[in-house]
C-alpha cells in the first residue's frame, strides 16, 4: 500500500523563516558583526554542538565566506595563510567546537604563535552551569582545561562571562593580534552565546565602534 505525503511548501517556508532567518539577535551575532566590521572576510573550521549558535551566526554573515576544514587543525593553518596574504588587512580567523576540537587547533596556532602572524581564535565551549558537572568537552578547568592549553601559544586566551562587553574584548583582541603579531584566543560558552541582545541597533553600534579603530600593518618579520 502507497502513502501520499503532500507538503505545504508556503507553510514550510514561513516556519522555516520563522525559527531559522526571524530569530531574535544573540550574543553570538555581536561577536561575528564585530569581526566583520574589524575586516574579517573568511572564517575556517569545523562546527560542532558548542560552538553551534557562533556557525549559525557566521553563515549569516553576507560579509563573511565560511570554509570547512576536513580538521581543525588545518583550519589553523588556513587561517595563517589568510593572514599573511593580507598583510595587515584582516586576521585570519579559525575556530572550532570545545574539546578535541579546540585541541586540534592548537599545532596551527602553535605555528602561528612562532612564525609571528596574526590569528583570531574562535571557540565554544560547554555552558557555565555544567562547570565541573562532568560535562562532555568540558573545557574548563575543571575538564581537560583547553583554555590553559592555548595560554603558551596566544598572546591572549580569554573565556567569555555574563558580564564580558563582547564589543570592546573582540576589538581589542584583534587588535592585539595584529600589533603583536601573534594569535589571540576567544573562548564562548554556549549559554552565553545564545543569549538575546537588548538593543535593536547593535549593528549600527558595531560599526561606530569599530569605524574608530587605528588598524596597524603587518608584514612578516
Amino acid at each position: 500500500m502507497e502513502t501520499s505525503l503532500t507538503i505545504d511548501t508556503e507553510e514550510t517556508l514561513r516556519l522555516t523563516k520563522a525559527v531559522v532567518l526571524d530569530r531574535p539577535k544573540v550574543k553570538a551575532d555581536i561577536v561575528v558583526e564585530t569581526l566583520a566590521n574589524l575586516g574579517v572576510k573568511a572564517a575556517f573550521g569545523i562546527p560542532g554542538g558548542a560552538f553551534y549558535a557562533l556557525f549559525d551566526a557566521l553563515t549569516r554573515a553576507p560579509s563573511i565566506e565560511v570554509i570547512l576544514a576536513q580538521h581543525e587543525g588545518a583550519a589553523a593553518y588556513m587561517a595563517m595563510g589568510r593572514s599573511m596574504a593580507a598583510k595587515g588587512r584582516e586576521v585570519g580567523l579559525c575556530f572550532a567546537t570545545s574539546g578535541p576540537g579546540m585541541t586540534n587547533l592548537i599545532t596551527g596556532v602553535a605555528s602561528a604563535y612562532e612564525e609571528r602572524v596574526p590569528l583570531f581564535v574562535l571557540t565554544g565551549n560547554v555552558s557555565t552551569k555544567n562547570i565541573g558537572k562532568g560535562a562532555v568537552q568540558d573545557g574548563f578547568s575543571s575538564g581537560i582545561n583547553s583554555l590553559e592549553m592555548f595560554h603558551p601559544i596566544t598572546v591572549r586566551s580569554q573565556s567569555v562571562t555574563d558580564e564580558t562587553d563582547l564589543i570592546q574584548t573582540v576589538t581589542q583582541l584583534y587588535n592585539f593580534s595584529l600589533e603583536e603579531k601573534k594569535p589571540v584566543h576567544l573562548n564562548l560558552p554556549i549559554n552565553i552565546s545564545i543569549q538575546k541582545v537588548d538593543t535593536q541597533n547593535a549593528k549600527e553600534f558595531v560599526s561606530q565602534h569599530a569605524s574608530t579603530l587605528d588598524i596597524p600593518s603587518f608584514s612578516q618579520s
